[in-house]
C-alpha cells in the first residue's frame, strides 16, 4: 500500500474540512513514526482466475471502452461482458490493463506481478470435430450386406467378427457417397451381431470343409490402415490386451489392445478383425474377436536375452520380441517402470499383471521375461518402451519364488499344492475367482475373509481339486498384497448359445460369460433351462444372498458370471454375478445359431481423396454405450449432459491411458426437437478426462507492475527472499529437497528425524533459503563421497589459495542448485506457453546465507522459457556489491 492509499484512510477519522498538509500533520501528531514521503510497499505475486463478473466490469472500463471505440470494437467489447470471454478481436492482453489499473490489483506496488486466467472464445476447431460435427449419416441398407455374404450364399443385414465391418464399408461408401470430396467424414450406422449366421450343414460346410485361404492375413503382411482379419494364437495378456501370432518369428505377432482383462486365456485360438492402428508399434484396437478353439499343444516361444543397447534401440524396429530382461522395477501409484541395465531408456509396464509385479516389488532388480512390443514417444522420440511381463526369474540377484501362473494351476494334476498370485476377479457368496491375466480359476478358501474385494491383490495356496472337470484351488490361505486400492476390468463376458453351452461340457475352463434361459427354481437348486442347448443347463451357485429373488422363478433370465465346471454331465456350474429378467432382444440372441441378434453401431469415416478410412483419432458412442449409461433413448440432451458421462465412458474404454493421450468422441444431440451430431476432444492430464473442444478455450497471461502501470509482460520477478515470501520460498524449496531425498539421498540433512535441508544444494526449509556455508557444505560432499580437493584452501592457504577456492565452491553449488530449482521451476511452472517473438524470463529472489545473517534477498537466479513449460538455468547476480561473490574479501568470516 503506497503513501497516499494511507492518507485516504487514515483521514477518514472525523474531522472537519482540512488541507493534506493538515492531514500530514494529524497523522504525524497521533501516529508514531509517520513519515509523508515514505513508500509503503506492497509486492505481490499470485494467480487469479477471472470470475464472471469481472468480465462485466472489463467491458464498461472507462478505458477500455475508450480503447475499443477508437478501433471501432465497442460492440465487440460489450459482447465480452455477455460472453463472458475474451475474442479474436478484443484481445487480454489489450484490455486487462485497465482493469486491473482500476477494479483489481491498483492498490499493488511495482514489482507485483499476477498471471491472470480467463476464458477466450475458440477460433478454431480441431479438424476431427468439424468433420464429425459437420457429418453425413449414412444408414447402412440390406443391400449394402450383401457384399459381405453373397460369396457365403447367406442373405444376413448385419457384420460379425468373420465379417467385419471395416472391411466393407469403405467399398460400400465409394459406391454409395460419388459426390465426396477430400476432407469430408461420413458417420456409417451399420448392424453387427457376435454371433456367426448358420451356412447349411456342420462347421465348414458351406466352402467344402475347408477354410477359404484368403480369409485371414498373415500378421507379418500387416500394414497402418488395413481392415484385416487374422487367425492367431493368444501367446500372453494382461490387464489392457494380449499379444497374439501366427507363427514363429517377431514379424508374426503383433499387440491387440481391450482396454480391459482378456477374456481369452493363453493358447486360445481367436480371431481377431478390424483396421490395423500404430502407436509405436502396430496393433489393433476397438477390434471384433471370436474364440476359434483351444490349443491343446500349445507351447510358449523361448525368449532371447536382450542387452541394454538393444533395448535402447528398440524403437528403430518395433516389432514384438519375447525378450529376458534385467532391470529395476519401480512402482508410482498406477505407473509400473522397468529401468533396464545399459539403457537410458525406460521400460513402461502399462495394464500390468499385478499377480506378477506389483508394490511388494517396489525399487528391486529383477530379472523377467515380457514382450516387448511398442514404444510411446512424441515428435520421433522414444520416451518409454512398452513391455508385458510374462515371468520373473530373479529378485535382487536371488531366484524368485516358485510361483505358478492360473494357466499352470488349471493345467495341474489332482491335488497337487500351488502358489498362484493374482487379482480378484470375482467375490461371491464364500468364494473368489483369481485372474493373473493367464485365465481365471475358482479358489474355495479355507476361511473367507469378506473384507476382500474385487481388484485386490492375493496371493492363494492350496490344493488343487479337479471336480466337476475343471481345476480349482481348494482349502487356500489367501493374503491381501496391496495397499492401495487397485481396479479391475474383464472384458465384455462371452456370449454363449445352447450349442457353445453343449461344446463346454467337452471342453470346460474357467469362463467369464453370458447366457439366456428359462430359470427354473426347486428348493436350493437354481438352474437355467437354454432353448438350443441338447444337454446343458445352467446351474447357479455362489451367489450373493437375495440376488435372486423367488419371483424370477419360470421367466427368462440373462445370466453373468464364471463357468466353472460341469456336474452330472450335464449342469455348468456357474458362479453368478448379475442375472437380470431377458428382454425380447435377449432372448433372440440366444434362441437359434441364424437368427443372431443385432446392435447398432457408428464408426467415422474419411474421404482421403481416393478412397475412404476408418478414422482411429474418432470413437463414437454406440446406442449400447447410452443405454449402459442409464439413458432410454441413443442420444446426449440438455437434460442428460455429455460432460457428465462421457469423461467416465472414456476412463471405462481406456483405462490404463497415459498422460496426453488425445481421443475425439462423437455422439448424438437432442434439442429444439432435433437430433444432431456433435464431437468434442478429450485428453487425460493423468488424472481425469479434459474437454479441450468446447466454445471456449481457458488461456492465462501474465501481467507485471511497471513505473505505477500494469503491463501485459510474460517474464516475470518472483520475490523469495522477504519474510512474506517465505511460505512460497518453501514451496519451491520442499521440491528440491524432495527430489534429492528420493535420487541423491546422500545429501539430505536428516536433523531429528526432519529433512528441513539438502546439501547437494543448498535448500533449506528451516531458515527459508540457501545455506552456503562452505565448511559445512565440504563436509557433507566429502561425507557423501565427492572429491573435495578442489576447496580445501577456503580457509588454510594463500590469499589466491583461498580465492580459488571460494571460487570453485561457488561456482559447484551455484550450479548444483540451478540443477535442484530448474526441476522445481518447471514442476510449479508447467502450464506457461511460449508466446512467439517474445523472450520470457522468470527470475527469483533469494537469500543465501553463508554465516551472515541477511533478511533480504542477495541474488537474482535467472531461468528462462525455451519450451511450453520448459525452462533452463541462464546465470546467477548479486543484488548489492556486497554479496558479490566474485569478491572473496567480501566473505572472509
Amino acid at each position: 500500500m503506497n503513501k497516499h492509499i494511507l492518507k485516504y484512510l487514515l483521514a477518514l477519522v472525523p474531522m472537519a474540512f482540512i488541507t493534506a498538509c493538515e492531514v500530514d500533520e494529524y497523522n504525524s501528531e497521533h501516529f508514531d513514526g509517520y513519515n509523508p514521503d515514505m513508500e509503503f510497499a506492497d509486492v505481490q505475486t499470485f494467480k487469479h482466475t477471472l470470475t464472471d463478473e469481472e468480465y462485466a466490469k472489463i467491458a464498461n472500463n472507462r478505458i477500455n471502452k475508450k480503447l475499443a471505440e477508437n478501433n471501432n470494437l465497442s460492440d465487440e467489447l460489450k459482447r465480452v461482458a455477455s460472453d463472458k470471454a475474451f475474442s479474436d478481436k478484443i484481445l487480454a492482453k489489450d484490455y486487462l490493463p485497465a482493469f486491473l489499473q482500476e477494479d483489481f490489483a491498483y492498490h499493488l506496488s511495482n514489482g507485483s506481478s499476477v498471471v491472470i486466467t480467463y476464458n477466450s472464445l475458440r477460433t478454431e476447431y480441431p479438424e476431427t470435430v468439424t468433420g464429425v460435427s459437420g457429418a453425413k449419416e449414412y444408414k447402412l441398407a440390406n443391400a449394402d450386406y450383401e457384399k459381405a455374404w453373397a460369396e457365403d450364399g447367406i442373405s444376413a443385414a448385419y457384420f460379425t467378427p468373420a465379417k467385419p465391418a471395416e472391411r466393407f464399408i469403405p467399398e460400400i461408401l465409394k459406391n454409395t457417397q460419388a459426390s465426396a470430396q477430400e476432407g469430408d467424414y461420413v458417420i456409417a450406422s451399420y448392424k453387427f451381431s457376435e454371433q456367426e449366421p448358420a451356412i447349411g450343414g456342420g462347421e465348414g460346410e458351406g466352402n467344402g470343409g475347408g477354410e477359404t485361404p484368403s480369409a485371414y492375413t498373415p500378421i507379418n503382411k500387416l500394414s497402418v490402415g488395413q481392415d484385416v482379419t487374422v487367425k492367431a494364437t493368444v501367446l500372453a495378456c494382461n490387464n489392457g490386451g494380449m499379444v497374439i501370432a501366427d507363427g514363429d518369428t517377431d514379424k508374426d505377432r503383433v499387440f491387440v489392445f481391450l482396454g480391459a482383462s482378456a477374456s481369452y486365456a493363453v493358447g486360445d485360438v481367436i480371431t481377431v478383425a478390424g483396421t490395423v492402428g500404430e502407436r509405436g508399434g502396430l496393433q489393433f484396437s476397438n477390434a471384433e474377436i471370436a474364440f476359434v478353439e483351444k490349443n491343446a499343444n500349445f507351447k510358449a516361444p523361448a525368449a532371447v536375452a536382450m542387452t541394454g543397447e538393444e533395448f535402447q534401440n528398440y524403437g528403430s524396429t518395433p516389432t514384438v520380441k519375447y525378450a529376458e530382461l534385467t532391470g529395476k522395477y519401480t512402482f508410482s501409484g498406477k505407473y509400473h517402470n522397468f529401468e533396464v541395465e545399459g539403457s537410458s531408456i525406460k521400460g513402461s509396464i502399462p495394464f500390468a499383471n499385478l499377480g506378477l509385479v506389483n508394490e511388494t516389488l517396489n525399487n528391486k532388480t529383477l530379472k523377467v521375461k515380457a514382450y516387448v512390443y511398442s514404444y510411446s514417444g512424441r515428435d520421433g522420440q522414444v520416451s518409454y518402451i512398452n513391455m508385458m511381463v510374462t515371468d520373473v526369474l530373479s529378485i535382487d540377484g536371488a531366484a524368485a519364488e516358485n510361483v505358478s501362473t492360473v494357466a499352470e494351476a488349471m493345467a495341474a494334476a489332482d491335488a497337487t499344492m500351488v502358489k498362484v498370485q493374482g487379482q480378484l476377479a470375482a467375490v461371491s457368496g464364500n468364494i473368489y475367482v483369481l485372474n493373473d491375466c493367464t485365465g481365471n480359476i475358482y479358489v474355495r478358501p479355507a476361511s473367507f475373509d469378506a473384507s476382500l474385494k474385487v481388484g485386490d491383490v492375493v496371493s492363494v495356496e492350496g490344493e488343487i481339486d479337479d471336480y466337476h472337470k475343471v481345476n480349482k484351488i481348494d482349502k487356500a490361505n489367501v493374503t491381501k498384497l496391496n495397499t492401495a486400492d487397485m481396479s479391475f476390468k474383464p472384458a465384455a463376458p462371452r456370449a454363449l448359445t445352447g450349442a457353445d453351452l453343449d461344446a463346454y461340457i467337452e471342453n470346460s475352463a474357467c469362463l467369464y460369460a453370458t447366457y439366456t434361459g428359462k430359470l427354473v427354481i426347486s428348493g436350493h437348486y437354481y438352474n437355467v433351462m437354454v432353448d438350443d442347448a441338447v444337454t446343458a443347463q445352467g446351474s447357479l451357485k455362489d451367489m450373493a444372498e437375495g440376488l435372486i429373488p423367488a419371483d424370477m422363478d419360470q421367466k427368462n433370465v440373462v445370466v453373468t458370471g464364471y463357468l466353472t465346471g460341469v456336474s452330472g454331465g450335464k449342469f455348468i456350474n456357474t458362479v453368478v454375478l448379475d442375472i437380470k429378467e431377458a428382454s425380447a432382444a435377449s432372448l433372440a440372441l440366444f434362441s437359434t445359431r441364424a437368427a443372431a441378434v443385432t446392435t447398432s453401431r457408428f464408426a467415422a469415416y474419411k474421404f482421403n481423396g481416393s478412397a475412404w478410412q476408418a478414422d482411429d483419432e474418432v470413437i463414437m458412442v454406440n446406442p449400447a454405450d447410452y443405454e449402459q449409461m442409464g439413458s432410454s433413448h441413443a442420444n446426449f440432451s440438455t437434460s442428460f449432459k455429455p460432460e457428465t458421462y462421457i469423461p467416465t465412458f472414456l476412463t471405462l474404454k481406456y483405462p490404463y491411458a497415459q498422460p496426453d493421450f488425445t481421443i475425439t468422441v462423437g455422439y448424438h444431440f437432442y434439442a429444439n426437437k432435433e437430433t444432431s451430431l456433435r464431437a468434442d476432444v478429450y485428453t487425460y492430464n493423468g488424472t481425469e478426462w479434459a474437454n479441450q473442444s468446447g466454445d471456449k478455450v481457458e488461456n492465462s497471461a501474465p501481467f507485471n507492475k511497471k513505473d505505477g502501470k500494469w503491463v501485459f509482460d510474460p517474464s516475470m520477478v518472483i520475490e523469495l527472499g522477504t519474510q512474506e515470501a517465505e511460505d512460497l520460498a518453501d514451496e519451491y524449496f520442499n521440491m528440491c529437497i524432495d527430489y534429492i531425498v528420493k535420487n541423491k539421498p546422500q545429501y539430505k540433512e536428516d536433523y531429528n528425524g526432519k529433512i528441513e535441508t539438502e546439501r547437494y544444494g543448498g535448500c533449506s526449509i528451516y531458515k527459508h533459503n540457501l545455506d552456503w556455508r562452505i565448511g559445512k557444505t565440504i563436509t557433507a560432499w566429502q561425507k557423501a563421497g565427492e572429491d573435495i580437493s578442489a576447496f580445501e584452501k577456503y580457509k588454510e592457504g594463500s590469499a589466491e589459495e583461498k580465492a580459488a577456492a571460494h571460487a570453485a565452491f561457488y561456482e559447484k553449488i551455484e550450479h548444483q542448485f540451478a540443477e535442484l530449482m530448474q526441476i522445481a521451476v518447471n514442476t510449479k511452472h508447467a502450464d506457461v506457453k511460449m508466446i512467439d517473438g517474445i523472450e520470457t524470463i522468470y527470475t527469483f529472489n533469494i537469500k543465501i546465507y553463508i554465516g551472515r545473517t541477511v533478511k533480504s534477498a542477495t541474488h537474482a537466479f535467472r531461468f528462462k522459457l525455451v519450451a511450453d513449460g520448459q525452462f533452463e538455468y541462464m546465470d546467477m547476480k548479486p543484488l548489492s556489491d556486497e554479496f558479490d561473490f566474485a569478491n572473496p574479501a567480501n566473505f572472509q568470516m
